[in-house]
């Protein structure tokens, strides 16, 4: 017989529950164990009959059941949604309107992986495999997903925050992990919000002041290499403008986007601007230099950008022809620019990429969604976020099969929403973040799938 005790989080005590324990209990069906192996947060045992069983955490596939932490092709998350965002373990989505029963269901936010830090919003920490709804019946607009925590809009443009707190990223009054959407206080006159992004561990959001002349950039959380944009290197959870520009009427804002420690954002006029860390090249000013406060990027001919995005250390945007550019990190060919190698500091043309209308940089990967709604991914691949049927890393472009529309790219997973609403994600599923009802721990003994000699 084989008996365990202490904790027991992830059920590795294999006595059918997920409650820690004071004193031995018999493991489930396992009478005739011989040998037994405990890990961090699982456990495995050999029967008389040399059978191996094993119980516990298998987000990681340590319990040999054979299930798919990496999965290189889309597969069909069971939701139906407007949009995607996907963050550094986590997914969450904008569901559509729909009816059950005669009965009309409005939209809501839905998120599913890892919720280690409260960021899938349930109002718990345990990881889920399979969309559920947020703790709060928010009316949803839009949605941003970070490493650890998650920020959306309401329909009324008010602002929500929930997950990882300790930097600052959910706003003032919520310096600890928060498992439930809080709203933001914004400051007065600019209350609504019209965009928001989250990076690492900081957030940043447009609000649309009343007088009509565009936006305006409020950032809060951590600051260590400047990403607040403040012109310091403190980290605050009270959000404060952002200026373009400096001087007494600042450029205003059309866009801003929020990477692993860095920021970028387009003005009004179409001129890009980026602050924070820029050790791998990611702030596109020639240098290697963090930047505390907004700085003017020369595009390439004198282009202007009409989208952005910031990965963990790169960044990539849109001109209004379509054309990609990057600049950053470039180890995994996240770039685009037909091969990987050195940091590259000012904007490069990625080759190979057909007119896109929506870029969107990851944790070492960038997907486009190009014109005719396909999807071209490009970088980091060895969880298959590339979704190209294989794990080796690509510089340049490949169509990912099986996947159109609307796509987000996480720190290792990527999703999309197609126009009929259908949702699909791939790349790496350690915590059920490609929403697939991956089994990520069991609490009794199951047969382990151990290749025969």
């Amino acid at each position: 017989e084989v008996r365990c005790w202490g904790q027991n989080s992830a059920g590795q005590l294999g006595e059918g529950s997920m409650s820690s324990l004071p004193a031995p209990e018999p493991v489930n069906g396992l009478s005739n164990g011989k040998l037994v192996a405990a890990g961090a947060t699982f456990s495995c045992a050999e029967t008389s009959d040399g059978a191996v069983f094993c119980w516990g955490d298998d987000h990681y596939g340590q319990l040999a059941m054979g299930n798919d932490v990496v999965e290189p092709r889309p597969i069909t998350v069971p939701v139906v949604a407007t949009g995607t965002a996907a963050g550094g373990g986590h997914s969450c989505a904008v569901t559509r309107a729909s009816s059950q029963a005669g009965l009309p269901v409005p939209p809501a936010f839905v998120c599913w992986g890892s919720d280690q830090a409260g960021q899938l919003g349930d109002n718990s920490n345990t990881d889920r495999a399979t969309p559920a709804p947020i703790k709060m019946p928010i009316l949803p607009e839009a949605i941003a997903a970070g490493a650890l925590h998650t920020c959306a809009i309401d329909a009324s443009a008010g602002l929500w925050c929930w997950g990882r707190g300790s930097s600052g990223q959910l706003g003032p009054g919520h310096l600890l992990d928060t498992a439930f959407p809080v709203q933001v206080a914004l400051p007065s006159g600019q209350t609504e919000a019209s965009g928001v992004t989250a990076g690492d561990a900081h957030t940043c959001v447009l609000v649309s002041p009343a007088d009509g002349l565009g936006g305006q950039i409020l950032c809060f959380g951590d600051n260590t290499y400047g990403q607040l944009g403040d012109g310091t290197t403190t980290s605050r959870a009270t959000p404060a403008i952002v200026s373009l520009g400096g001087g007494a009427t600042p450029t205003r804002a059309l866009a801003v986007a929020a990477g692993g420690g860095h920021t970028c954002a387009v003005d009004v006029g179409g001129r890009l601007w980026c602050w924070g860390r820029g050790d791998h090249g990611e702030l596109g000013d020639g240098t290697s230099t963090d930047q505390p406060l907004p700085t003017a990027i020369a595009m390439p001919g004198g282009a202007t950008v009409s989208s952005l995005s910031a990965g963990g250390e790169h960044t990539c945007v849109l001109d209004p022809a379509g054309d990609v550019f990057c600049w950053g990190a470039n180890d995994r060919g996240q770039l685009g620019t037909g091969a990987a190698g050195p940091d590259i500091a000012a904007p490069a043309l990625a080759v190979q990429v057909a007119p896109a209308v929506l870029i969107t940089a990851g944790g070492a990967h960038t997907c486009a969604e190009l014109a005719d709604r396909t999807i071209d991914c490009w970088g980091a691949n060895e969880n298959g976020q590339l979704g190209d049927g294989t794990t080796a890393d690509r510089a340049l472009p490949v169509a990912v099969a099986g996947a159109s529309g609307v796509v987000s790219a996480g720190a290792a997973h990527s999703c999309a929403a197609a126009s009929d609403g259908t949702v699909t994600c791939w790349g790496a599923d350690t915590s059920g973040q490609l929403g697939d009802g991956v089994t990520l721990t069991l609490s009794a003994p199951e047969l382990a799938r151990l290749a025969c000699e």
